[in-house]
């Protein structure tokens, strides 16, 4: 874990069998890691491949990860403790990376200070439990927005697409300021090859899913969409499947 610093470099690392998250970068300014190769078992809890949490300027290239959990992960702090740090995860890249096993390439859960403008660009995917993933819940508090998932083939995948707001579970209401937001999410140039379930977008009755784009994203014939409810604003453009509860464009894949 490092913490607390300014203009990092990381190149080359090669880790195997981490027991709990792997390189978790915290309140990092300018960062850049390139050419790391992550390995954990596939069946270990926990075992993120890279966490940036409060991290700002930051570049993740020309990498492996095959781990237990998230492969890549923004988060920005958990709850009160996250809001009243206050210092928002914002102007993220990762690219060219090759994803295996593990839980998606993912933004949250943990995100109450915030997180703006990251993009996930050219990731190759292979039997990986669940593909592009934003994901939050009540009592977190706190802004996603500006997240662009661009250039993704994704292959064998459990879950093609997650967006919850109800990541564990149905919890009660909360005040306005522990209630999150996402908003402002593209999808786009994202293939799927295999797998039946084509994901699930859920938001909530108090704040809904915002602003949410599907363009051209293949989805395979035999999938299906889960629970769709709580979105507003958001549509598909070129693609095969579009969300039940999304609206679909007159440019939509025949």
């Amino acid at each position: 874990m490092l913490v607390r610093a300014r203009g990092v470099t990381m190149r080359g690392l090669r880790v195997r069998r981490s027991p709990c998250w792997t390189l978790h970068f915290a309140w990092v300014t300018d960062l850049v890691v390139t050419g790391v190769q992550v390995w954990n078992p596939s069946d270990s809890p926990n075992t993120d491949g890279i966490d940036l949490d409060c991290t700002q300027n930051a570049l993740v290239e020309s990498s492996t990860f095959d781990v237990g959990d998230d492969a890549l992960c923004v988060k920005s702090g958990v709850d009160f403790l996250g809001r009243n740090f206050g210092r928002p995860s914002r102007n993220i890249v990762f690219r060219d990376v090759e994803v295996g096993h593990g839980h998606g390439i993912t933004v949250g859960s943990e995100m109450s200070a915030g997180i703006f403008n990251v993009t996930f660009q050219n990731i190759s995917m292979r039997a990986t439990g669940i593909g592009p993933r934003v994901k939050t819940q009540r009592g977190r508090g706190g802004v996603i927005d500006g997240i662009l998932f661009k250039d993704i083939k994704a292959a064998q995948m459990g879950e093609m697409l997650q967006m919850t707001m109800e990541y564990s579970g149905d919890l009660p209401k909360t005040n306005v300021s522990a209630t999150p937001a996402i908003r402002n999410v593209v999808f786009d140039n994202v293939v799927f090859s295999g797998g039946r379930s084509a994901g699930r977008f859920v938001g909530l009755p108090e704040a809904p899913l915002e602003g949410v784009v599907l363009r051209n994203v293949v989805i395979p014939s035999n999938a299906s969409y889960g629970e769709c409810h709580d979105v507003v604003s958001s549509h598909c453009e070129g693609t095969s499947l579009c969300p039940p509860c999304f609206k679909a464009s007159l440019l939509a894949l025949v």
